[in-house]
């Protein structure tokens, strides 16, 4: 397929030689997927983030054509049209390559201002044959000479000429970005400037952090003005320039737009699917607003044109801002099942199919028999799709495993030494995903023999990726208050074990082990692993009267929602206790501290990665008792003897006999 598309690239290119500018973006952007500029040190830019030509005239064509807009925009080629005579004159210069005036005659370097702007527009109507590279790059390099002279009107409507042109004016693009920014405080900034504005910065998918700042200032004071196609494009150019919304208040102007919006019949999919986005960046948790949305998608029935990448997009938002609306993830899966069951496969995305999986995953949604097995046949497709997609792929093999599915010929590839040293240098995360999948193929896949993660892998992963026990002590509630706890009523620090059982969970286990009359018995001092005495004698376990709260790395915009979030998960928050199956031998315990962040915000459910460690646990034979958050603040709040009633209870949950 990518040869294909080379082969029409090339093609293209032969057509029309003089267009080497908007050939190279094209080729590059539908090819490969990534952006040929290079990224300023001071300014946000997301290669990944392609934004394909047609969306970007879809979005010119919902946003500016209306009345506001009819002299701030360039209209459609008029090939009929004539040149008025000062621009005929410029042309006329340009091709015999006058740079002063001759005779009388206006060239390019002489004309006014005015003269120059209406050039530019009367250049737009010719033929491409008669206005080829050379003349387009002159033209661009005296607009970018000049720019000091044009307002913000004339910056911003020649910049839609190029487009208009296919011009792919970069150079242009960045010094109207740097004047404005120049400029900014002297200047009356409308409405239409900061959309169109807004626009190029989309195409470009570069900018400075201040211009975006300011951007957002002026949405935020002036959001009644702004209707949803509006709010779309918005969204859509600070997603695709990687900058997240910083102010509160914008993002609930823009949930309440959606909400106002939603129901109609004009309201599209691809609006929502951007804003979507954004909110994702944004970790915008407002819980009202997506179980409102949700609520309204699944009535109004508004999701059957989605795409599958539509779907996708909505259902990892909700997952990954912890939300479960099991109406609208039962509804996405049935488009899914239903969008995949009619279509060839060579045609789906694994991406899209991934992200799907992953999602319902994350929220204990029961997924579709036909979509496992058919995403399982899509990641089999094409051999490339492992170094295409690398993060996509991985998720959806973890989310197969948590649903007990384990490809062997695609687990061999992921750990094989060439995918490894493929993945080096990626994001943290995907490290972890690859992490998660080693553990589980080697607890749960006796009889696997491929390739496993290499133990010169595992030496070079950042440690930021392992558990920390100093860390977690300082910072995970309750738990060094189940410690001492633990500690005085046992009676010796040497009954209790605290490290990471499972090499990927940074999520701390303090083991008891039991002998056959269910007594603790104590480490021996050689066992592997931080022991509860040598956290003793570092002083970790001596008695403080500072309680140590979580440390939820709250933003400025989660804050003013995160007590109402955690009223509502604490309905019916309960412990988890789960047996392991271990006849005659001795008995394990692993008690592990949850926080906030292990939870859905609007649920009391165990997000599905943890169940997954927990069920790890099991099969390795711990017992494992998971402590709630809503416990773990009371082990902190607590008075001594509080606290000894609390763990008493779970000791004698977990069926542990005290001498």
């Amino acid at each position: 397929m990518l040869q294909f598309l080379q082969r029409k690239a090339d093609m293209f290119y032969r057509r029309i030689p003089q267009n080497l500018n908007f050939y190279r973006t094209w080729k590059y952007g539908l090819c490969t997927g990534t952006s040929i500029l290079a990224k300023p040190s001071e300014a946000h830019s997301s290669k990944s983030r392609y934004v394909p030509l047609a969306v970007s005239q879809r979005i010119r064509q919902d946003v500016f054509v209306n009345m506001n807009f009819r002299n701030r925009i360039a209209t459609a080629r008029k090939t009929w049209s004539s040149m008025s005579p000062a621009s005929a004159s410029i042309l006329e210069g340009m091709k015999s390559g006058l740079s002063s005036s001759v005779g009388g005659k206006v060239t390019l370097s002489s004309s006014t201002v005015e003269e120059l702007v209406s050039f530019v527009a009367d250049v737009a109507n010719l033929p491409e044959s008669e206005f080829e590279y050379k003349l387009r790059n002159d033209l661009e390099t005296e607009c970018i000479r000049r720019i000091q002279d044009f307002d913000q009107k004339a910056m911003l409507y020649v910049a839609d000429v190029f487009f208009v042109m296919n011009m792919a004016s970069n150079r242009y693009l960045k010094a109207v970005f740097q004047e404005f920014e120049r400029r900014w405080n002297t200047l009356s900034i409308t409405k239409e400037d900061i959309l169109q504005l807004l626009f190029f910065l989309s195409i470009l998918r570069t900018s400075s952090i201040f211009l975006m700042h300011k951007v957002e200032e002026f949405i935020s004071e002036h959001a009644s003005q702004f209707s949803i196609n509006e709010v779309g494009l918005i969204c859509h150019t600070f997603f695709v320039t990687n900058t997240a919304f910083r102010n509160f208040k914008t993002l609930e102007n823009v949930s309440s737009l959606v909400l106002n919006n939603v129901d109609k019949e004009t309201f599209r999919v691809g609006l929502l699917v951007s804003i979507m986005k954004t909110m994702r960046h944004a970790q915008f948790p407002s819980v009202r607003f997506y179980k409102d949305l949700g609520t309204v998608l699944c009535q109004k029935r508004k999701l059957q044109d989605a795409t599958l990448s539509d779907l996708a997009t909505l259902s990892f938002t909700y997952s990954s801002l912890k939300m479960v609306h099991r109406d609208l993830s039962d509804y996405v899966n049935a488009l899914t099942k239903s969008k995949i069951s009619g279509k060839k496969l060579n045609f789906v995305r694994m991406k899209d199919l991934s992200r799907l999986l992953w999602s319902s995953m994350m929220l204990c949604v029961d997924i579709p028999r036909d979509m496992l097995e058919k995403s399982l046949y899509i990641m089999r497709l094409d051999s490339q799709l492992p170094f295409r997609y690398p993060e996509a792929f991985v998720e959806g093999l973890v989310a197969l495993a948590v649903n007990r599915i384990y490809p062997a010929d695609l687990l061999d590839v992921v750990f094989s030494p060439k995918y490894l040293a493929f993945k080096s240098g990626r994001l943290l995360e995907q490290h972890f995903q690859l992490l998660l999948l080693g553990s589980v193929v080697q607890i749960e896949c006796e009889n696997y023999k491929g390739n496993q993660l290499s133990q010169s892998y595992l030496a070079s992963c950042p440690s930021e990726l392992f558990g920390n026990l100093g860390y977690e002590l300082r910072t995970r509630q309750g738990l060094l208050s189940l410690i001492q706890t633990l500690h005085h009523i046992l009676g010796d620090s040497s009954f209790l074990r605290c490290h990471f059982i499972l090499s990927h969970s940074r999520i701390t286990d303090v083991e008891l082990r039991l002998d056959s009359s269910n007594h603790p018995v104590m480490f021996n001092s050689t066992c592997d692993g931080p022991d509860a005495q040598r956290m003793l004698q570092s002083g970790f376990l001596k008695d403080s009267s500072s309680n140590l709260a979580l440390s939820l790395k709250e933003t400025s915009i989660s804050h003013e929602l995160l007590k109402e979030n955690r009223e509502i998960s604490r309905t019916d928050l309960g412990n988890i206790y789960l047996k392991a199956n271990r006849p005659g031998l001795q008995r394990r315990i692993s008690i592990k501290v949850m926080g906030w962040n292990q939870y859905a915000l609007n649920e009391p459910l165990l997000l599905g990665l943890h169940q997954m460690e927990l069920r790890l646990l099991a099969r390795l034979g711990y017992d494992v008792f998971a402590v709630n958050p809503v416990l773990a603040q009371q082990l902190d709040s607590s008075s001594l003897e509080g606290k000894e009633e609390i763990v008493r209870s779970i000791l004698e949950k977990c069926e542990v006999r005290l001498q």
